[in-house]
């Protein structure tokens, strides 16, 4: 029986050098278009009753989310404070919002002198959004920010935007 050597004189299989393999994120995160967003959140909204009683609305149009199977789900919160005040203001649909034609839309108005007349004594307010791809879990006693828990592979962001509003300018209402 004849053996056959390679160029080098020597028999056996070759293997193959590993292959850098690159982590993907098993999940990518829901992303918005800053620009798309109404009012914008980089500056500080003032709100004058004596000019207007119209509510503020919040909108951001554009949400979407490379993973395809992904819905959205958001809370919206006035003042939130994790310690005192995290009572959510308004929520998305229990089963998340499935986009259309790859885009979530998602508003919120907010009636200053109504909204922030039990916050006595503060003239800049807080408005957020948290929006995530994966349900909201109750809260248990390890919880730190109430009603924000969140799946640990959930991907999220969060909108603030700060309101600036004299309560004393609001119509007394009888």
């Amino acid at each position: 029986m004849a053996l056959l050597l390679g160029p080098f004189g020597v028999a056996g299989c070759l293997v193959p050098a590993p292959i850098d393999e690159e982590t993907v994120p098993a999940n990518y995160p829901p992303v918005f278009k800053p620009e798309t967003v109404t009012p914008a959140f980089e500056q500080e909204i003032t709100y004058d009753p004596a000019v207007s009683t119209e509510p503020i609305s919040f909108e951001i149009p554009d949400i979407t989310d490379v993973d395809a199977s992904d819905r959205v789900y958001w809370r919206w919160f006035i003042n939130y404070d994790a310690r005192f005040n995290d009572r959510i203001a308004a929520v998305g649909l229990d089963v998340g919002a499935t986009p259309i034609d790859g885009k979530t839309r998602i508003s919120y108005s907010v009636s200053p002198c109504d909204d922030f007349a039990a916050f006595t004594g503060r003239t800049l307010h807080r408005v957020e959004v948290l929006v995530s791809d994966r349900p909201f879990l109750p809260d248990d006693e390890n919880t730190v920010a109430g009603n924000q828990r969140l799946p640990a592979d959930a991907g999220h962001f969060r909108i603030v935007w700060f309101i600036a509003v004299d309560p004393t300018a609001c119509p007394v209402v009888p």
